[in-house]
């Protein structure tokens, strides 16, 4: 039975480093047996559909590495339906946000539990932060480009390489996977 699925790349077109053509991008997805693919924007973001089985993010990586000349790019995969139930569940989408100051760092994998154990925003920080298996939804009321809780603080808080959307692009690609 085919499935709809997202695929998140770490680090691709960002500042300039590691730039990956959206079109040569959907058909490395397709030569990979994938289809129904499409991309949003240009910073990684795929969404295809698998006949057969859960996509191996491992393999997708080396298939980027290989037809990217070594751009390295960790994958992060989530089905459609995880996409509805993370859109659905967002603490911090109550009435009023502000969308533009939620955020989701979506993990490669779930941490260890004695780090989501410990996993806390510091004390005065404004930023919130709730962490859902492999996901953690970010509240960033002065601006993701103003906090110092994203990126690496997160990935060395949690032990787990992550990449961050912003909700407009969580919702997107959700709509994406399910229509």
């Amino acid at each position: 039975m085919s499935e709809r699925y997202v695929a998140l790349l770490r680090g691709v077109n960002v500042g300039g480093h590691a730039i990956v053509s959206m079109a040569e991008l959907r058909e490395s997805f397709v030569a990979m047996g994938f289809h129904d693919v499409a991309t949003y924007i240009q910073s990684g973001n795929v969404v295809f559909t698998a006949d057969s089985g859960t996509p191996d993010a491992a393999e997708i990586e080396s298939r980027l590495v290989s037809d990217f000349q070594g751009v390295t790019s960790a994958v992060v995969l989530r089905s459609a339906r995880e996409m509805t139930r993370l859109v659905k569940d967002n603490p911090f989408l109550t009435p009023g946000a502000d969308l533009k100051a939620l955020y989701v760092s979506f993990m490669v994998a779930n941490p260890a539990a004695d780090k989501a154990a410990a996993f806390a925003v510091p004390a005065g920080a404004t930023e919130k932060m709730t962490l859902v298996a492999r996901d953690v939804y970010q509240y960033f009321p002065d601006g993701y480009g103003h906090t110092k809780l994203a990126g690496a603080w997160l990935e060395r808080a949690l032990g787990v390489r992550a990449t961050a959307r912003n909700w407009r692009t969580v919702t997107t690609l959700e709509r994406m996977a399910t229509n």
